[in-house]
């Protein structure tokens, strides 16, 4: 067995490396990627790696596994990420943040669900994500300040914060709700700015089956502002794009 006993473990190899193992997982505290040249990626029966620090990508490629955790900060000073078809999570109990020198960076499924109310966020030089899959938030989330791209499903309970004015104003998304009627409430989509009691933007009707909720719009931007999406349903909320002219 492998004791990370909190140290860093580093990969700088100049071709492939592999972590294998014949259990499903392993366990770093943190972990590093600082390769001339090759990729690592892992093999045997490994499907997830869990990192209980900071993965930090300064060269060279990691090949994501099925199921990637994270309970430190993601940082990517040009190294390349390979998401694969695979989920990474962020599931510390302090603030955590996917920064680095990259601008953009990629994710294929996306969730944030931490301990104790802390956020996730971008910084440093990222300004951009990109996710080829879901975007899963238990945890609050601040979008980065470019562009937040969402291909798959958007599903939450709780707050992200459009964190700048200056990419787009107004800043217009468009939601498509699942409503099923629930008990003897029936299915809603609300839109609040701020917070849960704050001054309500959308609200979509009542609904039994699958309908489009529409385009909401939140005017100039000057500072960060939290939006809040509340499904009163039993199904997904997926964050949609424009219907086609």
């Amino acid at each position: 067995n492998f004791a990370h006993n909190n140290g860093t473990v580093t990969f700088n190899g100049s071709g492939d490396q592999t972590i294998s193992s014949n259990s499903a997982s392993k366990t770093f505290n943190n972990l590093t990627v600082s390769k001339s040249g090759g990729t690592l990626s892992v093999g045997g029966s490994i499907t997830a790696v869990d990192v209980n620090g900071t993965l930090t990508l300064n060269a060279g490629t990691f090949s994501a596994p099925s199921s990637v955790s994270v309970s430190g900060d993601w940082i990517n000073n040009g190294g390349t990420f390979t998401p694969g078809s695979g989920t990474v999570a962020f599931d510390g109990s302090v603030a955590q943040a996917i920064r680095g020198s990259a601008t953009t960076q990629t994710f294929n499924h996306l969730t944030v669900s931490k301990t104790g109310g802390s956020t996730l966020s971008a910084g440093g030089s990222t300004v951009n994500l990109t996710l080829n899959g879901d975007l899963t938030l238990y945890s609050p989330f601040t979008a980065p300040t470019g562009n937040l791209s969402v291909a798959g499903n958007w599903t939450t309970s709780v707050y992200f914060t459009h964190n700048s004015g200056t990419v787009e104003a107004p800043f217009t998304f468009f939601v498509r709700g699942e409503g099923l009627d629930v008990g003897p409430l029936p299915a809603m989509l609300k839109v609040y700015e701020t917070s849960i009691t704050g001054t309500e933007i959308m609200s979509g009707a009542a609904a039994s089956g699958s309908r489009m909720f529409g385009s909401v719009t939140i005017g100039s931007l000057s500072s960060a502002t939290t939006i809040v999406l509340r499904n009163r349903g039993d199904l997904d909320m997926t964050l949609d794009t424009a219907p086609a002219l």
